[in-house]
């Protein structure tokens, strides 16, 4: 990608949104997230399942049948 470079300072603050977001999703801070933390998540934030669909737009595509 030509013209897009991180300053060290932007890959700190976005580490650090990464971080603050994990916390919120991991209610119960045991180090991983469920998948029942996440589906609340989502429902208390619905404007997150749009970015999560722009980077994996397969997501939730059945699987194909062999």
């Amino acid at each position: 990608m030509e013209g897009f470079i991180l300053s060290v300072s932007s890959l700190v603050a976005i580490g650090m949104q990464i971080s603050h977001l994990f916390d919120t999703l991991d209610l119960d801070h045991n180090g991983s997230v469920s998948w029942e933390e996440f589906s609340n998540f989502l429902q208390r934030n619905p404007e997150y399942l749009a970015v999560i669909m722009a980077a994996r737009p397969n997501l939730l595509k059945a699987p194909e049948e062999p």
